[in-house]
C-alpha cells in the first residue's frame, strides 16, 4: 500500500496541483466534509464522514427523569483515479479504507434502567463514481463505495441493578445505498 502511495505522490509533482474541499451528502440524511489533493488524473482523498455528538436530559410524568448521550466519528482515507468521458464529465474510481466509532447510552432514573453501547468498524471501500464539472472551480460527483467492513462492539444493559454484557463481531458485505454519495465540491489550482 505505501508503495502505491508513493508512486502515486511521485507521478503527480510534475503535474498540475489541484485541492479540492466538498460537502459529501449520503442518502440525503447525513453530511461530511472531503478533501482531494493530488493531479487531474490521480488524487488522495480524505473524508470525515459524520461528527457528530448529542446530549439530552428531559423530564416526564411517565419517566420522572431521562439522560441520552452519544458521540460518533467516521472517517475514510483513499485515493482515486479519474478518466476523462467528455469535457466536462469524469469517471473515477479508487480505494477508500474505512473507520467508524459510535458510542451511545441511556439511563432512565424511575426504572433504573441503563444501556450503554459501543461499536468499532473499519474495512475497505471500492470507489465508482462519476464528476461533472460545472465550471472551473465547482463540480458535483455521484459515487456508490460498495464496502467489506468488520466491526465489533458492546452493550451493556442493566435493569434494577441487574447487569448484562454482550460483545458482538461480524462482517459485513455490502453494494447498498448507504455508501452512495453526492459531493458539492470547490477546487483550488497550484
Amino acid at each position: 500500500m505505501l508503495l502505491t502511495f508513493s508512486g502515486i505522490m511521485t507521478a503527480q509533482e510534475s503535474q498540475v496541483k489541484i485541492r479540492e474541499v466538498g460537502v459529501r451528502f449520503n442518502n440525503l440524511d447525513n453530511f461530511g466534509i472531503i478533501y482531494k489533493k493530488g493531479s487531474e488524473k490521480s488524487l488522495f482523498r480524505l473524508t470525515l464522514l459524520s461528527l457528530n455528538s448529542m446530549s439530552n436530559n428531559s423530564k416526564k410524568e411517565s419517566e420522572k427523569y431521562s439522560r441520552n448521550r452519544s458521540i460518533g466519528l467516521g472517517m475514510n482515507l483513499g485515493f482515486e483515479n479519474r478518466k476523462p468521458v467528455t469535457e466536462k464529465l469524469d469517471f473515477y474510481s479508487g480505494l477508500d479504507f474505512i473507520s467508524s466509532f459510535s458510542y451511545n447510552s441511556m439511563e432512565l432514573i424511575q426504572t433504573l434502567t441503563e444501556n450503554t453501547t459501543w461499536n468499532i468498524s473499519s474495512g475497505v471501500g471500492f470507489i465508482i463514481g462519476l464528476r461533472y464539472n460545472i465550471n472551473n472551480d465547482l463540480a458535483i460527483s455521484a459515487e456508490v463505495v460498495p464496502s467489506v467492513l468488520f466491526s465489533v462492539g458492546e452493550i451493556i444493559s442493566s435493569v434494577n441493578y441487574v447487569a448484562s454484557d454482550e460483545i458482538h463481531s461480524g462482517f459485513e458485505i455490502g453494494f447498498g445505498n448507504r455508501g452512495a454519495g453526492l459531493t458539492l465540491s470547490y477546487r483550488f489550482i497550484k
